[in-house]
C-alpha cells in the first residue's frame, strides 16, 4: 500500500506489462521498454547531467558486476571500457537494446508471471527464435523449453530468485543464481544454479547451459 495515495502498488509484473504496453514500438506486445532498461535510462540522465560518482551509486543502490568500475564520462554512462551500457543511450530507442538477464527472465516466466500475458510473449522478449537450452545432458529447442516452463509455470505457487555472480563479455554470459519455489502441493525447493551460454546479436539469449544442486532453504551463497 502506497502510504502516499492509499492505493495499492502494482507488482513486478504489472509494472512491466503497462510499462510495455505505453512504449511498445507500433504496438507490438513486447517491443517495449522493460524495468531494468527504464531504470539505466534514468542513470543515464543522470550522468549527462553530471552527478558526482558517489551520488550516481547511490542511485543505483550500489550495484554493480563483478570487476567492473562505474565511469562517467563524454556524457554518457559506462560501466568499464566494454561494458554492456558503453557509448549506449538507454533512453534513444534506436540505439542497441541491453541485454537480458535470466533472473529477470525467471520472474516473468515462473515467479511474478503476469496473468495478461501470454508465455510466448515472454518468450519473445528474452528468448532468440533458434534458441537452445541444454540443462541434465539434454538439449531444448525453444518449442521444447517453452513446453517445460509451461509444466513448471503450473506447479509453482511462488518463488524467489537471488543473484549471485553475473557477467557479460561480449556474447558470452555467466550468471549464479539461488532460487526458492513453493509448490501447488505445499513443498519447497531451494537451488543453486549456474547458467553459461551466448547472447544472439539483439541482446536476447541464444543459447544457455544450465547445471545445480539443492541447498538448504536458509542459503544464499
Amino acid at each position: 500500500m502506497c502510504p502516499d495515495t492509499g492505493l495499492a502498488r502494482l507488482s513486478y509484473g504489472q509494472a512491466r506489462a503497462l510499462l510495455d504496453r505505453h512504449t511498445a514500438v507500433g504496438g507490438a506486445a513486447g517491443s517495449g521498454w522493460d524495468l531494468h532498461e527504464w531504470r539505466h535510462s534514468g542513470l543515464t540522465h543522470l550522468g549527462e547531467a553530471g552527478v558526482s560518482l558517489l551520488m550516481f551509486m547511490a542511485k543505483n543502490q550500489g550495484r554493480r558486476r563483478p570487476g567492473w568500475k562505474w565511469t562517467l564520462g563524454s556524457g554518457t554512462l559506462t560501466t568499464g571500457p566494454s561494458g554492456p551500457f558503453s557509448g549506449c543511450r538507454q533512453h534513444a530507442r534506436n540505439f542497441p537494446m541491453p541485454h537480458v538477464r535470466i533472473s529477470e527472465a525467471l520472474r516473468a516466466l515462473v515467479f511474478e508471471p503476469d496473468p495478461n500475458e501470454e508465455l510466448r510473449q515472454v518468450l519473445d522478449r528474452y528468448y532468440a527464435p533458434d534458441y537452445t537450452h541444454r540443462s541434465d545432458g539434454k538439449t531444448l529447442s525453444r518449442e521444447e523449453f517453452g513446453g517445460m516452463v509451461a509444466r513448471v509455470r503450473s506447479q509453482v505457487t511462488n518463488g524467489a530468485v537471488t543473484v549471485l555472480d553475473e557477467l557479460r563479455d561480449g556474447s558470452t554470459y555467466a550468471e549464479r543464481h539461488v532460487f526458492h519455489i513453493t509448490l501447488e502441493n505445499g513443498s519447497t525447493q531451494s537451488r543453486e544454479i549456474a547458467i553459461f551460454g551466448t547472447f544472439a546479436e539483439d541482446g536476447r539469449f541464444q543459447h544457455l547451459s544450465e547445471t545445480g544442486f539443492d541447498i538448504d532453504a536458509d542459503e544464499t551463497h
